[in-house]
């Protein structure tokens, strides 16, 4: 799986949410349904020789009335230090690996299902928990727009997991032609470091398996432990992207 794949399917992923705008240096991805969602709605940049401090500075005046701006490198962004001096930084890595590498140690026997539409209530308030720190309006606006997506798109796919009854993780895969994307990879605090998260995991990757996918990537913080897992089951480190989030709090 090349960079190339991975940043065209980035694109197509975040279609799925957000409209798209193309320009000489990338594009703009904006979701009107749900503006708060710093990962739906950003400036991405695939060629930083192909922008300006002008063009930053537009999108942010454009952009700020929705509450942030979020403007996402392929490339450390040395030239617009200025700009971005009050922005939040974050790093995230590209990790890819041929499905048929992907090792998963034994895995602990779980309640592992694929949702589909009569689990609604529990799974939108699973995913209430999973986003209520970023605030209440936002995990209820969130929880209704995944599902939502989820609802329209034939090729993307949430797996959960259940304990004593309640939905306490969860995995999506995406795929499309050869290539798929893992994502929201999460297990709620107090089920973690049970073996839940491997259980995810495997069972995704199996599915994939039948869906005749060769390789899979996943994005993940490079400040976050997670990713050494992720190395130990055959994931390998690409490339990083960078992102820069500025938050205009509401007055």
């Amino acid at each position: 799986m090349t960079y190339e794949d991975i940043i065209a399917f980035e694109k197509h992923y975040v279609a799925m949410f957000s409209n798209i705008e193309t320009n000489k240096y990338g594009y703009i991805a904006y979701d009107t349904n749900q503006r708060d969602k710093y990962y739906h709605n950003y400036l991405h940049i695939l060629n930083a020789n192909r922008t300006s401090i002008h063009d930053l500075c537009e999108y942010e005046a454009t952009y700020k009335k929705w509450g942030h701006v979020h403007f996402r490198f392929e490339e450390k962004p040395t030239v617009f230090e200025d700009v971005l001096k009050d922005y939040q930084p974050s790093v995230n890595g590209y990790y890819w690996a041929p499905i048929s590498e992907v090792k998963i140690p034994k895995v602990k026997p779980l309640v592992i299902q694929m949702i589909e539409p009569s689990i609604k209530e529990p799974f939108c308030h699973y995913l209430y928990l999973e986003n209520l720190e970023y605030g209440e309006q936002f995990s209820l606006n969130n929880s209704i727009r995944q599902w939502d997506v989820l609802m329209k798109q034939t090729n993307y796919r949430y797996s959960y997991a259940i304990v004593d009854g309640h939905i306490v993780g969860s995995i999506n895969a995406t795929w499309h032609g050869q290539n798929a994307k893992i994502d929201d990879f999460t297990v709620l605090e107090p089920y973690r470091h049970q073996g839940i998260g491997s259980s995810l995991m495997a069972h995704v990757i199996s599915f994939l398996k039948t869906q005749k996918i060769k390789f899979v990537y996943l994005v993940t913080d490079m400040n976050d432990t997670p990713r050494m897992m992720y190395e130990k089951w055959g994931y390998r480190h690409l490339s990083s992207c960078y992102h820069f989030i500025k938050v205009y709090p509401n007055k």
